[in-house]
C-alpha cells in the first residue's frame, strides 16, 4: 500500500486532453477500481486514490472480499507541441538552389497545459532516412540531456536560420505558426531539415520533426494557339515549362483530338 501523498511517487506525465474536457487517465484493463478519490496539488499535480475491488470464492460462488488494494497515482499534466507532416510548408514548391524559400511550420498544442513560450530550432543535417523514406526518429520527444540522441547529426549540423521565438499563451488545442526565409543550399538533396521545438519550461525535452526539400520536376504547359491554314490544316503551338526543381528526361507531349458534336 502506497501512502497518500507520498513524494516518492514519481507523476506520471499527461500530454493528451485538455482542462474542461474528459479524458480517460488509465487504460489498464481488468482492474475493478471505486471509492475514486482525486485531488490536485498547488503544482497542478493529479493525485488519484482508488480501493480496488476484490472478490473471493465461498461455497455459494464470488462474494466481495474483505481485503482491498489502495491504488495511489500521481500524474503531471503537461503541454507538448504537435507537428503533423501537413502542417510543414515550403513555397516555392520546388525551390531551386540559391533560392530564397519561405518554410512556414504549424504546430498544436496537444498537451493538458497551455505553454507561454515556443522556441523553434531549425537545422540542416545529413539526410539518413531509409529506402522506405522513414526519418530518424520523426516526431519523437528527445531528452537532450542524453548524449545519443542524435549526436551525429549535431556534429555536422548548420543553422538554417536565428531561433524563433513566439511568446504567445498558446492554451490546449491552439495552434501556432512560425515562418522563416532563407536560401536553398546547393547540394539540399542530400540534407534534411530538423525542426526542433522547445517550450520554455521544458529545457531538456523537445518535439523534433523532419522535413525534406520536395525534388520533383513540375510541367506545365503555357501559350497554347492554334491557327488555320488552308488545305484543312492546323498549326498549334505551346511553352512547355519546368517549374520544378530537377530535370525531366524524356518528356512526351500528346495531342487528343476532341471531336464536339453539334446541339
Amino acid at each position: 500500500m502506497t501512502n497518500f501523498g507520498d513524494d516518492n511517487i514519481s507523476p506520471v506525465p499527461v500530454y493528451q486532453g485538455g482542462w474542461g474536457s474528459k479524458w480517460q487517465l488509465t487504460r489498464n484493463p481488468f482492474e475493478n477500481n471505486n471509492e475514486q478519490t482525486v485531488a490536485v496539488d498547488s503544482a497542478g499535480n493529479v493525485t488519484i486514490v482508488n480501493r480496488r475491488y476484490k472478490t473471493v470464492e465461498d461455497g455459494d460462488g464470488t462474494k466481495e472480499s474483505d481485503v482491498s488494494d489502495l491504488i495511489v497515482r500521481r500524474f503531471e499534466p503537461m503541454s507538448t507541441l504537435s507537428i503533423e507532416d501537413a502542417d510543414i510548408q515550403i513555397y516555392p514548391e520546388y525551390p531551386m538552389p540559391g533560392e530564397n524559400a519561405v518554410l512556414t511550420i504549424k504546430a498544436v498544442n496537444a498537451g493538458f497545459k497551455p505553454s507561454k513560450q515556443v522556441t523553434f530550432q531549425l537545422d540542416l543535417v545529413d539526410d539518413t532516412s531509409d529506402e522506405e523514406g522513414n526519418y530518424p526518429d520523426d516526431d519523437e520527444d528527445y531528452n537532450l540531456d542524453e548524449e545519443d540522441d542524435y549526436p551525429d547529426e549535431d556534429e555536422t549540423a548548420v543553422p538554417l536560420c536565428d531561433y524563433i521565438v513566439i511568446d504567445s499563451h498558446i492554451s490546449s488545442g491552439a495552434e501556432i505558426t512560425a515562418t522563416t526565409e532563407f536560401v536553398v543550399p546547393e547540394n539540399f538533396a542530400d540534407k534534411l531539415i530538423r525542426i526542433k521545438a522547445l517550450e520554455e519550461d521544458m529545457e531538456n525535452t523537445a518535439t523534433v520533426k523532419y522535413y525534406k526539400i520536395p525534388l520533383n520536376h513540375n510541367l506545365v504547359i503555357e501559350n497554347q494557339r492554334g491557327y488555320f491554314f488552308s488545305n484543312d490544316t492546323i498549326r498549334l503551338t505551346a511553352t512547355v515549362l519546368n517549374l520544378g526543381n530537377t530535370t525531366a528526361e524524356n518528356v512526351k507531349l500528346t495531342i487528343e483530338n476532341q471531336m464536339r458534336m453539334p446541339l
